[in-house]
């Protein structure tokens, strides 16, 4: 389907800042045209590849920063025209979008090199990572797409300080696989309550990392079907990939500290429970008798 049109601020909610403009919205996502207009056969093979291929949207400076506002997890690829290792690495990237939407993660691409410059990128291609808006550079082989979406999904880069991270049913579920103690708040962005006891927990949030346990929050019905959470907000600790669901005030962060950090919590039946250096502290300072099995990995 084409359109045309003379909407100012339809064009400026898509970054045009330009005219004319060709926009490419594939489910509500822009890609814009970055050749020459006049050339017809360039548009539709343009049009053509968009439509029957999975390819990274392109996008200018105004409309990327208004990605970097609204995403919680946005990946830019920076590169310059008429570079062979660009479209190399590019085509490799291309292999790895359709998994990084799945993991929450939005990849575009863009050619500014005024902008790279203003991140400290000075050779080409290059990769940042937008974290709630905080750039991190990938440092790595851009031609190893596998190494590259596992640095993606690596909880230790998309973790920020101070702040719990937001992720998707599909990213919870590999952390339940992976994390040994995994605290999870389900929530939902129209519950003014949801609100409040979120900005209680981001004060234990550093807490929690110091006794090891990994503090995420989702808000995906997907996440809320699987674990058959009904009300929110809801916190819950998974232990072995087991739930136990909170019962308790949410808005007292204090007693929710001790509840996660309890005996209770961290016991399990017929395994001997492993914990870090900041936890065995608390366990040697509450229990009169308890065994200690130090092992090297």
């Amino acid at each position: 389907m084409f359109v045309k049109t003379g909407e100012l601020k339809v064009a400026e909610e898509s970054g045009i800042k330009r005219f004319p403009s060709l926009v490419y919205f594939e489910k509500g996502t822009p890609s814009i045209y970055e050749g020459e207009l006049s050339s017809e056969e360039d548009v539709l093979q343009w049009l053509i590849l968009q439509k029957t291929e999975d390819t990274i949207e392109s996008v200018n400076r105004e409309l990327l920063e208004q990605m970097i506002e609204s995403s919680h997890y946005l990946v830019a690829f920076f590169y310059k025209p008429h570079c062979r290792a660009c479209d190399v690495v590019l085509e490799e990237l291309e292999h790895i979008d359709d998994e990084c939407d799945i993991y929450g993660i939005h990849m575009v691409k863009i050619q500014d090199v005024p902008l790279a410059k203003r991140y400290g990128i000075r050779t080409f291609p290059a990769l940042l990572y937008f974290r709630n808006g905080n750039p991190l550079l990938f440092d790595g082989d851009l031609r190893n797409e596998d190494s590259v979406l596992e640095w993606l999904v690596d909880d230790d880069n998309r973790e920020l300080q101070d702040e719990i991270e937001d992720v998707n049913a599909r990213m919870l579920e590999k952390l339940v696989e992976e994390s040994p103690l995994l605290v999870v708040l389900f929530y939902d962005d129209d519950c003014i309550e949801c609100a409040d006891v979120l900005a209680e927990l981001e004060e234990i949030d550093d807490e929690l990392d110091v006794f090891g346990i990994d503090f995420v929050k989702v808000n995906d019905q997907r996440a809320f079907d699987k674990w058959d959470v009904h009300t929110v907000p809801m916190l819950a600790f998974f232990r072995k990939k087991e739930p136990i669901f909170y019962d308790g005030d949410l808005m007292d962060e204090g007693k929710v500290l001790e509840w996660l950090t309890s005996d209770e919590i961290f016991e399990l039946k017929d395994e001997i429970e492993e914990v870090n250096k900041k936890m065995l502290e608390k366990l040697l300072n509450e229990n009169p008798y308890i065994a200690v099995y130090f092992c090297k990995y």
